[in-house]
């Protein structure tokens, strides 16, 4: 590999032929076809295959990747994790050297932390990479600007040290520098939000997942290698998702007052007339003393361990209110020929970003339904409901 000095403190590299086709190959051939994402995973693939192997051939201690499978994350965010005896960095491309941006997620999952970034700007109609400056996680924390819009830490090119030598010479002989700031723990995600948000964030019109949400969920998200790598899987092939698996439709509550509803969501009067109503012991039809109020039901059915399939009736009852809202209750009944729902069986309302709100349980193995307490929505406004039993699990989302 050819070596070049654009100043003596910086390391220039040239990228071969190789890698560039092997990089251009792999970043186009996205089932997604998204130019953010192509583009992200062209530059890295250039700029870890061009450095890394420079950096195993001059140095004498052990060089390698973090997290496995680099061009996973780069689906999600840029940057490539290198362990270098006891201290870890991450390389950061761009195209421009007017400063260096490191996204939220090399800062503040407390997995990912590392010692030192390495600016790098690549070329690729030129053939180089440029290893230009480097800093330390303590001082991006400490003194870099945050974006709270692109979830980016700014260093301007002043406040990077330029010297690469002198990055060197730090790692022989700083070993005990302190080089990391100090973060805040991320939340633990139960399972059923997690695998909401999987299914949220894989939506290939999604071009940024990693701003659809809150970084404290993101970032929670990502430090689990299995819910990462299953969302980097369906953000490169969504297709193979979707053929698996059918996407969850958005169930539009304020259609039911026009009387039209997605298929499946039944009122109370129709299945009544299809002698589907017994077993619902507790239910009732309240139009008769409230016109405004709309019922609609919908079957579900939960796959539990032992291989039989559990049959549930969730229904929601709407009713507008004079602040122009809707109120909405959330109930869980038996079907026939069920009496009672399993005991353990639980209902939950979770946030538009897939937060439990509050949750339903049948603790007691002769309940005859479930309820959630009546919340109100403004229009607009989404929530989801997901309703588990073990292992066994149902999501629906909706819009007021």
């Amino acid at each position: 590999m050819d070596y070049m000095m654009a100043e003596p403190q910086e390391w220039w590299l040239e990228i071969s032929n190789s890698i560039k086709e092997q990089a251009w190959s792999r970043s186009q051939g996205l089932a997604t076809a998204a130019l953010p994402l192509s583009l992200l995973i062209y530059l890295n693939e250039l700029c870890l295959n061009t450095v890394l192997p420079w950096l195993q051939e001059g140095s004498d201690t052990s060089i390698t990747t973090i997290l496995s499978q680099p061009n996973s994350i780069w689906a999600l965010t840029s940057g490539t994790a290198l362990e270098m005896g006891d201290k870890r960095l991450v390389l950061l491309p761009s195209e421009a050297m007017d400063g260096l941006e490191v996204p939220q997620e090399w800062v503040d999952i407390p997995s990912w932390l590392v010692d030192y970034y390495l600016a790098v700007q690549v070329n690729p109609d030129e053939s180089w990479v440029r290893v230009w400056g480097f800093t330390t996680h303590a001082q991006v924390k400490q003194e870099g600007i945050y974006d709270p819009v692109a979830r980016f830490y700014t260093l301007d090119q002043a406040d990077l040290d330029t010297s690469l030598n002198s990055f060197e010479v730090t790692l022989e002989t700083c070993g005990d520098a302190v080089t990391q700031a100090a973060i805040a723990p991320l939340p633990l995600l139960p399972d059923i939000q997690a695998q909401n948000l999987l299914q949220r964030l894989s939506n290939p019109n999604l071009a940024f997942p990693r701003l659809a949400i809150p970084f404290s969920l993101w970032g929670a998200l990502l430090e689990n290698p299995q819910w990462r790598d299953r969302l980097s899987q369906l953000r490169q092939n969504p297709a193979a998702e979707q053929s698996s698996a059918t996407v969850r439709p958005l169930v539009n509550l304020s259609q039911w007052f026009q009387d039209v509803a997605e298929a499946g969501w039944r009122s109370l009067t129709d299945l009544a007339a299809a002698g589907q109503y017994e077993g619902a012991v507790a239910q009732r039809d309240g139009s008769a003393q409230n016109p405004d109020l709309v019922q609609r039901c919908k079957q579900v059915s939960l796959d539990i361990a032992s291989g039989e399939a559990k049959q549930l009736r969730l229904c929601l009852e709407l009713t507008p209110t004079d602040d122009n809202k809707v109120a909405v209750r959330v109930q869980l009944y038996p079907m026939p020929p069920d009496e009672y729902l399993p005991e353990g069986i639980a209902v939950t309302l979770l946030d538009d970003d897939a937060s439990p709100l509050q949750s339903a349980q049948a603790d007691v193995s002769d309940a005859y339904f479930i309820q959630l307490r009546t919340f109100r929505g403004t229009s607009g406004s989404q929530f989801s409901l997901s309703v588990t039993l073990a292992e066994a699990s149902f999501i629906a989302d909706f819009v007021v």
